[in-house]
């Protein structure tokens, strides 16, 4: 897929730390912006969000581990695999289903279609495209709805190059804390 090293899973936190710092040198969907500095953005906007939730942060920093691993139909789930054995439950089910978010989003409200980037815009085809009814209520009654919601709106808003932020050296402590 690319000239990154390729990962099935994380044995340790430590791997995954030295991964984040490959991610710097990793392009993102946005010219200026890397896959770290996409991450960052995500976590910090669901900071602002929701600030006592740790676990959501750094699902939002982790959400697109996977984008230089695997298609990228595929990089949510595939990311939550390779995070299997280091994250919780809860994180690894909020990266396998940030896409379902977006599908569900743009299903439920047209006008979201035009938030996207033209990148998440050629993506959500590949992705699965609109929900059908069935998807929608399932996605409805999924009990992490909220919590999907707010990484896919966090993940739209974390594309801005130069945006200062904190720095990954600002959730290690966080990410070694909900660490399995």
């Amino acid at each position: 897929m690319s000239n990154f090293p390729h990962v099935e899973t994380f044995e340790n936190i430590s791997e995954l730390e030295s991964y984040l710092q490959i991610m710097k040198n990793m392009v993102c969907e946005v010219e200026g912006l890397s896959e770290l500095d996409h991450g960052l953005q995500t976590a910090y906007e669901l900071e602002l969000m929701s600030p006592e939730d740790k676990e959501l942060q750094i699902a939002g920093l982790l959400h697109d581990i996977a984008h230089q691993q695997c298609h990228i139909r595929d990089h949510e789930q595939y990311g939550a695999r390779m995070l299997e054995k280091v994250m919780p439950i809860r994180i690894r089910e909020l990266i396998a289903q940030h896409a379902n978010a977006k599908r569900y989003l743009v299903s439920v409200n047209k006008t979201y279609y035009d938030k996207l980037t033209p990148t998440s815009r050629s993506s959500f085809e590949d992705q699965g495209g609109l929900m059908s009814d069935s998807e929608i209520k399932a996605f409805e009654q999924h009990e992490l709805r909220d919590d999907l919601i707010k990484v896919r709106v966090a993940d739209d808003l974390a594309k801005t190059p130069g945006r200062k932020v904190h720095d990954i050296e600002y959730w290690l402590n966080d990410l070694r804390a909900v660490a399995i």
